[in-house]
């Protein structure tokens, strides 16, 4: 009992309550902003697995919750901004065109709040094809894509 009263009186001066604010300062930052770094990161993985699975099967619907109002997509060296509804009818005018044969993820990571995924796309009708995708970290929204012919 006599730890409870020690207690007690510790907690009743200005240094010991910039001690508490320190210490909830210090378990904020150690315990909570470490969960939503890793829930962002979870996101982006969930997303770019989708984004992989979906080029894999030849389906463009699993880019439509991920895309920004408006998209730059970059095809034999021309760039155009669309908004999200002409983009994801691009994204499936080129898989008419080009039949997926599978799409696999290379390398994908961060720069400049930018997260990028760059992978090689295969086509049925033997084209080969590097998609680059850009994703905004702050908003988690592609606003970025490159297809490059292979």
């Amino acid at each position: 009992m006599h730890w409870i009263t020690e207690s007690i009186l510790f907690f009743q001066g200005p240094e010991s309550m910039r001690l508490v604010y320190t210490a909830a300062l210090l378990f904020i930052t150690c315990f909570l902003f470490p969960c939503s770094v890793a829930g962002q990161t979870d996101v982006r993985l969930r997303a770019i697995a989708e984004i992989e699975s979906g080029l894999s099967a030849g389906s463009t619907e699993v880019f439509a919750p991920y895309l920004s109002q408006n998209v730059g997509i970059t095809m034999s060296g021309t760039t155009r901004t669309y908004d999200r509804n002409q983009a994801l009818y691009v994204l499936r005018q080129f898989m008419s065109d080009f039949p997926s044969n599978g799409f696999h993820i290379l390398y994908e990571g961060n720069s400049g709040g930018t997260a990028f995924a760059s992978g090689v796309y295969k086509s049925t009708n033997g084209g080969t094809f590097e998609i680059n995708i850009f994703v905004k970290v702050s908003g988690g929204t592609i606003d970025e894509i490159r297809i490059d012919r292979g």
